[in-house]
């Protein structure tokens, strides 16, 4: 009878995040098992990217699967996260009096976004 590594965890196990990056770590409950994954969609394989330990950095939406291996055992099942990221909402502007004289230069407009939300409206 054959023993099965167990499925590799992931923490977080997914997420929906508006900011980045996100730190995906890798553990197997199977001592001495290998951790390999992926990052672009294709199923994990020996010969895809050995898991060190060091968090993964994920800075856009990805999908990273993962399985363990170890001699004389049968590989775990593939574990899946999905990670996804949402851009930030930018605040709006609103120029009064609506309809009227435009009493503002685009640089001020530029200046009130950057205060409202620390970036440049462009």
């Amino acid at each position: 009878m054959s023993m099965t590594v167990a499925t590799v965890t992931l923490s977080p196990s997914s997420s929906t995040n508006s900011t980045v990056p996100v730190a995906v770590t890798l553990t197997c409950g199977t001592a001495h098992a290998v951790i390999y994954y992926t990052t672009d969609g294709s199923p994990p394989t020996a010969a895809s990217i050995k898991y060190t330990g060091t968090p993964i950095m994920l800075n856009s939406t990805t999908t990273v699967q993962a399985i363990a291996i170890l001699a004389n055992y049968n590989n775990s099942a593939v574990a899946v996260g999905d990670f996804t990221f949402i851009a930030p909402a930018v605040a709006q502007v609103k120029i009064s009096p609506n309809g009227g004289t435009n009493l503002y230069t685009p640089a001020t407009v530029k200046e009130v976004g950057r205060s409202l939300s620390g970036r440049f409206l462009e």
